[in-house]
Order: C-alpha cells, then sequence, then structure tokens
C-alpha cells in the first residue's frame, strides 16, 4: 500500500464518517462538501479569503496535471460570514471547516490590529472551526503562498501541518488560531511561526511576534532559537564556535528570580542544561561549555535582548509573571504596565555544562 493511497483512505475515513458523529438532521454527502484543508487571510479594503481544498487526485498519483485551480478558491467580503455566504452561493457544494489544519495570515492583515480583531472574532463565532487549527503567518502576499497548492503533494494544509511537526521539539507547543484569539484583551505576546516560499516549497523563516492584534516585530530563523532558549523550550540546537567548534544544547532549563533593586523591578534569568561538543568526546575540559556559554551570552544581549529593554517588547511576558513570580511588582505596574518595561533591569546567565 502506497503512502499517496494511505494518506487517501485516512482522508477519506474521517470525512466518511464525521457525519454519522454528528446527528442525522443535516446530513450531507461527502461528495457534496467541499472540505477546506487551510484557509489564507489577508486585507485590502475588504477582507480576502483564499480557501485551500485536497486535491484527491494528487494525494493518489491519478493526475498528472498540476494546474488544479479549483482547488484554490478566493472571494472578498466585509466580514468572514459574507465570505462565507458568497462562497455558498459560488458552489454546488457545501462548505466544511471541519477539517481545517492550517490557517495563514499575511502582512496586509497582521499589521492591522482592528482588522485583525475583527477577524479573530469571527473565527471565534464559527461553531465549526476548532481552536486547535495551526496558525502561520507569511511574509508576503498570502495568495501566492497558497497557490503553492498546485506544486505540492496533495495538500497545502496536510503539508503545512507536517512542516510544523518536523520542526517542532517535544516541549514546545503548537501555536493555534486558540492562542490569537484567547490573547486578546490581555498583553501577552506570541511568537507564531512565519513561512517563506520559494519556486518550489514553502519553508519555516523565524517567526513574528504578535501582540495587541498585531505584529510588533520580526524574529529571524536565528533569534527565533535564542527565543526557545531563553523560554527554556527545545533541545538539539548546533551552535558554531569562532575556533571552529560544533556544540549542541541537550537539554535545557529557564529559571528566573524578580526582586526590587533601588526601588525598580530587578529579574535574573538563569539558563542551564547539558552540552556536548559535536562529534562526542570523552574529553572532560570544561573549555568548549565556558565557550558555548560565552558564545550565547553575547548572542542574547546583542540581537534579542535589545527587542525587549530597547524596543520594549515582551516576549517574555514578564510583566504578565510577576503576577505570581513577584505580586508587588505586579500592583505596583497594574494601572502602567508599559512602565514596567522601562524600568526594568535584566541579567541573564549562562550556565550549561558538558553532559
Amino acid at each position: 500500500m502506497t503512502k499517496r493511497f494511505l494518506s487517501l483512505l485516512i482522508l477519506l475515513s474521517i470525512m466518511t464518517f464525521t457525519p454519522f458523529l454528528t446527528g442525522c438532521a443535516d446530513m450531507v454527502e461527502i461528495q457534496e462538501r467541499d472540505f477546506v484543508m487551510a484557509l489564507g487571510i489577508s486585507y485590502d479594503k475588504d477582507y480576502e479569503i483564499t480557501f485551500a481544498l485536497p486535491n484527491l487526485d494528487a494525494i493518489t498519483g491519478q493526475s498528472a496535471d498540476s494546474e488544479n485551480d479549483h482547488f484554490i478558491r478566493t472571494f472578498q467580503g466585509a466580514s468572514f460570514p459574507e465570505i462565507i455566504e458568497k462562497y455558498n452561493i459560488n458552489s454546488k457544494n457545501r462548505l466544511d471547516l471541519r477539517h481545517l489544519q492550517a490557517i495563514v495570515f499575511d502582512p496586509s492583515i497582521t499589521e492591522k490590529p482592528e482588522q485583525m480583531s475583527a477577524m479573530l472574532s469571527f473565527l471565534n463565532d464559527n461553531y465549526e472551526l476548532s481552536h486547535n487549527v495551526l496558525v502561520f503567518f507569511c511574509s508576503s502576499d498570502v495568495g501566492d503562498l497558497m497557490a503553492m497548492e498546485n506544486v505540492l503533494d496533495g495538500s497545502i494544509g496536510d503539508y503545512l501541518q507536517k512542516l510544523n511537526k518536523n520542526n517542532k521539539h517535544d516541549d514546545t507547543r503548537n501555536v493555534t488560531i486558540g492562542h490569537l484569539i484567547t490573547a486578546q484583551g490581555s498583553r501577552n505576546t506570541i511568537a507564531v511561526p512565519v513561512l517563506a516560499r520559494n519556486d518550489d516549497t514553502i519553508y519555516l523563516d523565524g517567526s513574528a511576534l504578535f501582540q495587541n492584534n498585531q505584529t510588533v516585530h520580526l524574529l529571524t530563523r536565528e533569534e527565533n532559537v535564542l527565543l526557545h532558549i531563553m523560554l527554556g523550550e527545545g533541545s538539539d540546537y548546533l551552535f558554531h564556535l569562532p575556533d571552529q567548534t560544533v556544540m549542541q544544547l541537550n537539554t535545557i532549563q529557564a529559571t528566573s528570580k524578580y526582586s526590587i533593586v533601588q526601588n525598580k523591578p530587578f529579574i535574573v534569568l538563569t539558563l542551564r542544561g547539558t552540552c556536548q561538543a559535536i562529534p562526542a568526546t570523552r574529553s572532560e575540559d570544561p573549555k568548549p561549555a565556558n565557550q558555548l556559554n560565552l558564545f550565547i551570552k553575547k548572542k542574547l544581549e546583542k540581537s534579542i535582548i535589545p527587542i525587549l529593554t530597547e524596543e520594549q517588547v515582551d516576549f517574555l511576558n514578564l510583566y504578565e509573571k510577576s503576577s505570581y513570580k513577584h505580586r508587588d511588582i505586579w500592583f505596583r505596574y497594574q494601572e502602567n504596565p508599559e512602565q514596567f518595561l522601562k524600568d526594568l533591569h535584566m541579567e541573564v546567565r549562562v550556565d550549561f555544562s558538558l553532559e
């Protein structure tokens, strides 16, 4: 049994038996449904949503035609419900969002907080749409990225789900539409994976810091790795030291201690864990670990900590954490959270040891 046939069998099984789990009152045959695997969302005077449907012929290898434009459908409207209505008017099949795997936003909407907030509310109100759907931002026009469905093997939604899985560490969470929805009305910052493309593939290219319904800063791939290290997430990160030594982080633990020094908030962030040289050696010489610690510390101080202290983007959600780390700090800045970062002094200690 081929991989493509197995993928088709699983997809059809899910789609076939879902109606029996939801009752018979509104039964629609499988061939009368449009199962959307991915949504691409942008904004230019009106919302524009691209719906990506699965190319079952491509999954089974039964068609050599790569220009299957009918698997990508785009509609504009003043709201998500209006776009859904337009879709239904122009389709003989019923729109089905229950198997949605990914939602992709482009800069035309992620840089407009009012429109982004309204779209998140629309998505929250759609009962078919799970809050566990993966979310991505892209660095260019989302319509061009969604058109890659024609050169990918089957479904762009399935591709993005596998891309996310292959690049996610066991102890890092998926970023979902639910995270963006629940962040509304809070000061939480979320690092959303950013997609980029070339002629024949889509790849991950850093992350976007999302706060108050808009992108506030873009992180490069290296900065994204440093962010996860500061959060104590992930493993197996590789670093090429100036002397050509290659070091790998095996485990990471991040702890923070809050205090008030000279009447200002003071946080010590300590990064600990284990590391090893690549290729592995039996040497107990601490020099490589010390070099790695200094290398990481300099990287943090040069590239990512200034985003926190100078640009005042709280990507570690330090103020929110003060609500249980140090209540006096939280109460002091409750009426003016922006002042917290202006007053903050932070020290980062890096102490990885050889495994």
